[in-house]
């Protein structure tokens, strides 16, 4: 049959081509402009750091398109409503940009000092139009020995497990939530702006405790922050340094009262496991600290990929004598995409005395298959989750949650 103009046969074959020429079109901007085209920038929602004392400070920061007019935060012990007038706290801030970044956003951060341990703080910050916004609240840590939470993660993203697993954990109501590296998936690339915004929506969307406190997060580097690039640090993950005020080291140490001190380690994504040793040996014989904790990103005792070589001999050739020396509880690690307990282990053998090795950065990303042979792990599967770690002068409790919400695996370390 030959087609002319008029014929229904034609007529029908033009809309259909239509509509899938307009389908083609649509789905090529879609893919042009990445998975993340109607995402929305996190503007004016703020998120919590610390550079000092989870004590006695907080730090507050948020994003602007533009320089806001002053980066102010205004707080008080008790509420408000947002009226902002009304809080006799004042503690004023400061904007930087990440060099190179497109669309030239403003980062505005203000760290509030001289805090009083386990208090309710409520706030308002200045806004990029010179108004303030709604009323939030947080809570410092307390210096006594009452237990404190945390949940550990890591290996993250912006995938659909993310928001259920985000939930779940700030169900558990931790003082703070720590991801140890991978946290965006942005490889430091700055034309991944979108992705990390992706991410910091899911973030402040879903880290709010039940009575509505905001959950503080404690960063820890991973490969995926960073780029190939050479020179200074902030501009191989540049929003890594840029976006998470923790005092400009990937680096530190954070003492969450009496009973925890909590070490963050760089596993030689911008500062090689070398140039760590005589800081590391410092923080676990300093007094302080009941219990130590480490939290870095490729495992000493990895649960997928190979044992010997890389970043996971350097760290038992360099920095698990000092775990040993000075009892490590545990060490948080990540990186494999999997969940995995050690026994406790001194020099790399079962040692009722050594430290137990929690794993393996799986609260978002799909889970890799394990080694399930290595005689080093006492537990390990291919399973999506967070640890939940209770710390108090006696022990430490931890309880691993998969992305069904229930507890699957716990374990005492004292």
């Amino acid at each position: 049959m030959i087609d002319r103009p008029g014929n229904p046969v034609l007529r029908s074959r033009g809309i259909l081509g239509a509509l899938l020429l307009l389908t083609c079109l649509t789905g090529l901007a879609l893919f042009s402009q990445g998975c993340h085209a109607q995402a929305a920038p996190p503007f004016n929602h703020p998120y919590l750091t610390w550079q000092g004392d989870p004590c006695t400070t907080m730090t507050v920061t948020f994003q602007t398109a533009t320089v806001p007019k002053a980066v102010e935060v205004r707080y008080d012990s008790a509420s408000h409503a947002g009226k902002p007038d009304d809080y006799p706290g004042k503690a004023a801030g400061a904007s930087h940009q990440v060099d190179g970044l497109v669309d030239k956003r403003s980062i505005n951060s203000a760290e509030l000092s001289g805090l009083k341990p386990a208090t309710r703080y409520y706030f308002v910050f200045q806004a990029e139009n010179g108004e303030f916004s709604k009323e939030y609240l947080f809570e410092t840590i307390a210096n006594d020995e009452r237990m404190i939470r945390f949940v550990d993660g890591g290996d993250v993203g912006e995938f659909p497990s993310v928001p259920g697993l985000f939930r779940s954990a700030a169900a558990q109501n931790p003082a703070f939530v720590e991801i140890g590296g991978d946290i965006a998936y942005e490889g430091g690339n700055l034309d991944e702006f979108a992705t990390v915004d992706a991410w910091l929506n899911l973030w402040t969307e879903g880290m709010v405790a039940p009575d509505g406190r905001l959950i503080p997060l404690v960063a820890v580097i991973g490969n995926h922050e960073v780029n190939h690039e050479s020179g200074a640090k902030e501009r191989r993950a540049p929003f890594y340094y840029g976006y998470y005020p923790q005092g400009g080291k990937s680096y530190f140490a954070r003492d969450f009262g009496p009973n925890l001190r909590f070490i963050a380690l760089d596993s030689d994504h911008t500062v090689g496991h070398a140039e760590q040793v005589g800081w590391l040996k410092e923080q676990l014989q300093a007094p302080g600290g009941k219990h130590r904790i480490a939290s870095y990103h490729v495992p000493l005792f990895p649960s997928h990929r190979e044992f010997t070589g890389g970043d996971s001999e350097a760290g038992r050739r360099l920095w698990m004598p000092l775990f040993d020396q000075f009892h490590l509880s545990l060490g948080l690690e990540h990186h494999d995409h999997t969940f995995k307990r050690t026994k406790a282990l001194r020099a790399g053998e079962p040692d009722p005395a050594g430290t137990v090795y929690l794993g393996d950065g799986c609260m978002g990303q799909d889970p890799r298959d394990v080694d399930a042979a290595r005689p080093y792990l006492e537990k390990a599967s291919s399973t999506r989750h967070f640890w939940v770690v209770d710390v108090d002068a006696e022990k430490v409790s931890c309880r691993a949650i998969g992305d069904d919400g229930k507890v699957f695996d716990a374990c005492d370390v004292k």
